[in-house]
């Protein structure tokens, strides 16, 4: 798969097109979501009419998602380490589950859909704490079914397609980061309101790309969200918020939403939110033009010395695909045992205690809001003289 330039985009909101973009990457190369990297640059573009960002689409993304787009192999669950607490890696599934108990309550013979569901992960755990549940699970590829039929019957599980008898009939449908990845997230959030039933909730986690800078600059998130975008959307598919929470999931809005009455007319988006996420997101494109030079200065000072990653996932990654001498690179570390079994952009992936006596300097892999935290706690390191290099951090504008 390529990353693809485009001379023009629409707006999947009104269809406008739009100015820009607002950003392109300077390197040929652009970074996924998965970590990866595939040849072409990442072009951004902004919706200033709803404070939305749109990438441009990585050619079919349909054929991508049903033949390429794979989370983690080397477990039938988790996938990506979400934090670590007391030395306890926690993985965003897990992240996932709690936020959906915090905000649904679930009780037995509740109908729950998984909508883009992946692994099915949570909905694997959901059956196996409450029994009662009747869960389902749904995705545009065939790659899971293996996996769901471990733990639910043929009728409770659709690919490419919902079940043409699941229509109005569930109590919740959950969409766990899918819609960045939709190419009409309306489209999708029209067909999620279909498959509710009257009184029934969406459940929704999109990223927020600017508590996560990450978000901003992967090719494969199609779009990029935030608060009155969010607000926008799911009011056009017919759907009225019961709350969108920016804290219970870091770096990702949760959302609640009904089913709207008939002929009800969704809010305007507020214009001083809409100016603020404006703002934020050309700060954002700021942020990530001058993040390639950061990261050169940093390693024009680290010269001839052997280096080290920490962090094998979309800043790892970035920091990279950007370096002038990436044989410096020795390895990448990282907590996550799941990521130990294979190399990462032609470098083993070590744990902490593994770094090889030789490397002297560090370059800080992570969200820069908490890199410093994290590389300042690794307690394997204590004694060792290593040079820690981290990204600058990103500062929002002030409302």
């Amino acid at each position: 798969m390529t990353a693809a330039g485009s001379a023009s985009i629409r707006s999947a909101l009104t269809g406008a097109a739009l100015a820009g973009p607002l950003y392109r990457s300077a390197a040929r190369v652009s970074v996924t979501s998965l970590s990866r990297t595939v040849p072409g640059r990442t072009e951004v573009w902004l919706d200033e009419s709803v404070g939305h960002l749109q990438t441009t689409p990585l050619g079919d993304l349909a054929a991508y998602y049903d033949t390429e787009y794979r989370i983690v192999d080397a477990s039938d669950e988790d996938d990506v380490l979400h934090d670590v607490i007391d030395g306890r890696c926690v993985y965003r599934q897990s992240s996932q589950e709690a936020a959906f108990r915090a905000k649904v309550r679930v009780a037995p013979g509740m109908r729950i859909l998984d909508y883009g569901c992946g692994k099915g992960t949570v909905m694997k755990r959901l059956l196996a704490a409450d029994p009662g549940l009747v869960g389902c699970l749904y995705d545009i590829s065939r790659t899971y079914e293996a996996l769901w039929q471990r733990f639910l019957p043929p009728d409770r599980f659709a690919s490419y397609s919902p079940r043409a008898d699941w229509a109005g009939s569930f109590d919740v449908v959950a969409s766990f980061y899918s819609l960045e990845h939709a190419a009409d997230p309306l489209a999708e959030l029209r067909a999620i309101r279909a498959l509710m039933r009257d009184g029934g909730t969406a459940f929704v986690i999109v990223p927020d790309a600017e508590a996560n800078p990450a978000d901003f600059v992967v090719v494969d998130h199609a779009h990029h969200y935030s608060e009155p975008s969010l607000r926008a959307f799911l009011g056009l598919a017919g759907l009225r918020i019961v709350e969108i929470d920016r804290s219970i999931h870091p770096g990702a809005f949760v959302a609640l939403a009904t089913p709207a009455l008939p002929g009800e007319v969704p809010p305007a988006p507020d214009p001083a939110s809409v100016a603020r996420a404006n703002a934020a997101f050309r700060a954002l494109a700021g942020y990530w033009e001058r993040a390639a030079d950061a990261v050169r200065s940093l390693e024009r000072g680290a010269a001839g010395r052997s280096c080290a990653i920490y962090g094998a996932g979309v800043y790892g990654t970035f920091i990279a695909s950007v370096l002038e001498r990436p044989g410096d690179v020795a390895c990448f570390v990282d907590r996550n045992p799941l990521l130990h079994a294979a190399p990462h952009l032609g470098r083993p992936v070590v744990a902490p205690a593994a770094l090889p006596a030789e490397v002297r300097a560090v370059y800080a892999g992570l969200n820069p809001a908490s890199a410093r935290r994290a590389l300042a706690g690794v307690p394997e390191w204590r004694g060792r003289s290593l040079d820690l290099l981290f990204l600058p951090e990103f500062a929002a504008p002030v409302s």
